[in-house]
């Protein structure tokens, strides 16, 4: 429920967007939730959607929601290879509308594609944008995904006050269960290669980058699994005593 003090007041929808301002006067922002088109052919209309939206205002601006892109091949894992064209058509669209990711917290990949089968495949689809004029107002805001065991998705939090980015000047760790899993060496191979032309300094930056992306969201697609099987476990529990004898 919303709290009092919110003035919130929808300004547009359709089923791709709903687009709202909060506050009044000098002190409005806007607010926009976002659903991009999940079919392939028609992702262009989404990003020049994007576009349009962009255009409509010069309020400090949010816009959140299941974009149905990603903006990096890091983004997705396990599955096919998303197409270079349509991670690149996403990112043009992102930059034209001036939107640049809000800082997240924790792992990225927010969504999970036929878990428990070959096919299965994890992805950030769901993410939290701003132009700079927001980013101003909330020098400190940040973004996080919460736990949906029921879910292919998971929730996204977005936090704007009095946060403090845990993060940002953590220092980074290797975890040695990483090299359990064959598909860090495709993380590293990828990186130093997309590198060629950097100096040593900026693409072992960039290496150590995308090996910390690639393990925090690791980690916390495992973390996920085990939830769901204690909670799979529990009702499975739970239906045998049930069924049992009296």
């Amino acid at each position: 429920m919303w709290k009092d003090d919110v003035k919130l007041a929808i300004t547009d929808y359709c089923s791709n967007f709903i687009d709202s301002t909060i506050g009044d006067g000098s002190d409005c922002w806007r607010f926009t939730g976002f659903y991009g088109c999940p079919e392939s052919g028609c992702r262009r209309t989404s990003w020049n959607l994007l576009r349009a939206l962009a255009d409509r205002s010069q309020l400090p601006w949010l816009c959140s929601g299941d974009y149905n892109d990603i903006a990096d091949p890091l983004e997705k894992v396990g599955g096919p290879l998303r197409c270079i064209s349509l991670i690149n058509g996403f990112c043009n669209a992102l930059a034209d509308a001036n939107l640049n990711d809000i800082q997240a917290v924790g792992a990225f990949l927010s969504y999970t594609y036929r878990e428990g089968t070959v096919q299965c495949s994890n992805e950030r689809l769901d993410r939290a944008c701003s132009n700079a004029t927001w980013d101003a107002r909330f020098p400190d805001a940040i973004s996080s995904n919460l736990v949906a065991p029921v879910s292919n998705h998971t929730p996204l939090l977005i936090e704007t006050v009095g946060t403090q980015v845990r993060e940002a000047n953590r220092r980074f760790r290797f975890d040695n269960s990483w090299l359990e899993d064959d598909e860090l060496g495709e993380v590293v191979l990828m990186s130093w290669q997309q590198g060629l032309g950097l100096d040593f300094i900026q693409r072992k930056d960039q290496l150590v980058k995308r090996v910390q992306y690639w393990g925090k969201n690791r980690n916390r697609m495992r973390w996920l699994q085990k939830e769901r099987i204690k909670k799979r476990l529990g009702e499975i529990s739970f239906s045998a005593l049930s069924d049992g004898p009296e």
